[in-house]
């Protein structure tokens, strides 16, 4: 028998128990009952995705999970209440003894990690719950939880002893809006909420932080917990102001982004005077720059500058092909908002400057040696950019958004991925095959018209129902 000390909790829905159980023996003891394995299930299926990211979390020396585990304890478990000394007694042969009703990721997040016996966790015992009471308490608990806003989360990096990639960005933002020669002085939404005096602020400091922080991490929370751990960081090409994050330079993160939105104002001085009534401003011309850096900055580094006057030179040759194509910087010609069109935006600035020196740009060409390896170099792709790459290893370039695609007479194809600057080279055959490599990946092995279809009825079907 195993016996745990309690804390009696008294509330509407009656009487539940609070202990604290080593992580280790609670997965011996607890089950998980998903909705759609039987009639009286209420948990929704695992999230490997979820479970992998909580795994990683464990190895933070600060790992904490305060919240408690909620579980239902079975009518028939050998489980008892002794009033008396304050313990909950459990029967000593590991038998199950209730279903998991809130923390199940957590629960098997931490049986993924390596830290499994470091985790005593808060758990509230329940009794005598019926299936209805349990499916109440699952979504009270599940519908009722108000997302903090990303603009406080960033802020609060700042009280943050240990440096990391989060308190980078939010310091960053912070002396851009506040130093009278940043341009975005006044204009950053300091905490999500724009001030008495912020006529001009379209952009949060949660969007601001949040798309810096790409260009210098692609997996932050890891970086933050080796810094704790005292472990070096690995450069990764794809995030062009990385080096100088891990070189403890975040002065020269700054001045490059201070560079090249000051020469992105004074190439647009009236979209900068009137930041609500265009897109360059806001959001999506913002983001757009974001996605278009890793390249302009490789470009930059090859010709060994980073300076106001380089900048000012990549944006004036992206004016001018706006001009050319009669395109304003207003959601007439570019409707919408989203990662999609930020990207489509991006792409014109790629290419504008990468047309004035298109030889160097061709031959500086990342080249991954085979497919698996190209799609790492790309990194996180969403649904769209999938079916895209999928149409052009297709052949079908003539609707490629994200995606550029020269295809040969004998059908031999040069697939280019411009916001990274990789490119790839496939034969009719290999392109074939890694179509199915990509079906299978990420569309279940249906075929990318199917599955594309499924996910734009389903995206609309979310919208429909928020």
């Amino acid at each position: 028998m195993i016996s745990f000390d309690y804390i009696e909790v008294r509330q509407p829905i009656g009487v539940f128990y609070l202990c604290s159980i080593p992580a280790n023996v609670l997965l011996k003891i607890v089950s998980v009952t998903r909705r759609g394995q039987q009639a009286e299930g209420i948990q929704r299926e695992l999230s490997e995705p979820r479970i992998k990211k909580i795994g990683e979390y464990c190895s933070d020396p600060d790992a904490i999970f305060p919240t408690p585990i909620v579980v239902s304890v079975n009518v028939d478990a050998n489980v008892k209440v002794d009033e008396e000394k304050r313990k909950i007694n459990i029967g000593g042969d590991e038998s199950i003894i209730g279903d998991v009703i809130d923390g199940q990721h957590r629960l098997w997040g931490i049986e993924r990690s390596s830290y499994v016996e470091s985790f005593y966790l808060p758990v509230v015992l329940m009794f005598g719950l019926t299936t209805e009471q349990k499916a109440y308490v699952f979504s009270t608990i599940n519908s009722n939880q108000v997302k903090v806003s990303p603009s406080l989360i960033y802020d609060l990096f700042d009280v943050a002893k240990e440096r990391s990639p989060h308190k980078t960005v939010h310091q960053i933002a912070r002396v851009m809006n506040n130093s009278e020669s940043s341009p975005f002085h006044n204009r950053l939404k300091m905490l999500g909420k724009k001030e008495q005096n912020q006529d001009n602020a379209t952009l949060s400091q949660g969007t601001f932080a949040k798309s810096v922080l790409q260009l210098i991490s692609k997996n932050p929370d890891d970086d933050a917990r080796r810094i704790k751990r005292g472990e070096k960081l690995v450069q990764d090409e794809r995030c062009p102001l990385r080096e100088y994050f891990i070189d403890d330079k975040d002065d020269v993160i700054t001045k490059i982004l201070m560079n090249c939105y000051s020469a992105l104002k004074d190439v647009f001085p009236k979209e900068w005077d009137i930041p609500q009534k265009n897109i360059l401003w806001k959001t999506t011309g913002f983001r757009a720059v974001i996605y278009a850096l890793p390249s302009l900055i490789r470009k930059g580094r090859r010709e060994k500058v980073l300076t106001k006057d380089y900048f000012v030179m990549c944006f004036s040759a992206f004016r001018k092909q706006l001009e050319i194509e009669h395109l304003t910087l207003t959601s007439k010609d570019f409707p919408g908002g989203g990662e999609q069109n930020q990207k489509v935006l991006a792409a014109k600035i790629i290419n504008a400057v990468s047309n004035l020196n298109m030889e160097d740009y061709i031959a500086n060409m990342i080249r991954p040696a085979d497919f698996v390896e190209f799609l790492e170099n790309v990194g996180e792709l969403d649904y769209h950019e999938i079916y895209d790459l999928a149409q052009a290893l297709q052949g079908h370039n003539e609707s490629l958004v994200f995606f550029k695609c020269k295809e040969d007479e004998e059908g031999n194809r040069e697939i280019t991925y411009p916001y990274y600057d990789a490119s790839i080279g496939l034969t009719e055959e290999e392109a074939k095959e890694s179509l199915k490599y990509l079906e299978n990946k990420y569309m279940e092995g249906i075929d990318a018209d199917t599955w594309y279809g499924y996910r734009l009825s389903l995206e609309k079907a979310l919208n429909e129902r928020d």
